[in-house]
C-alpha cells in the first residue's frame, strides 16, 4: 500500500484488526486512522475489538479461570 494508494471505506475487517493491533507500517496507519475515525462501519469494528480487548483482559485478571491467560 502506497500513500496513493490508500484504501477507500468499506475497510475489510482483516485492514481494521490489523490497524487496531499495531499491525501496520506506521505510515499507512498515520494514514488510516483519520479516515477511519470518519467512518461510522469502521469504527463500530474498532469498538468491538476494544470490547474483546477489555474482555480478554479481563477474564486474564481473573483467578478463577480454569486455563490462565498468558500476559502477551
Amino acid at each position: 500500500m502506497t500513500r496513493h494508494q490508500a484504501p477507500q471505506p468499506p475497510y475489510p475487517t482483516e485492514l481494521l484488526a490489523d490497524l487496531h493491533a499495531d499491525n501496520l507500517p506506521t505510515e499507512v496507519a498515520a494514514q488510516l486512522w483519520p479516515r477511519v475515525r470518519q467512518d461510522p462501519d469502521a469504527m463500530s469494528v474498532i469498538t468491538a475489538l476494544d470490547a474483546v480487548q477489555d474482555r480478554l483482559h479481563a477474564l486474564g485478571q481473573d483467578h478463577n479461570v480454569a486455563t490462565p491467560i498468558p500476559d502477551d
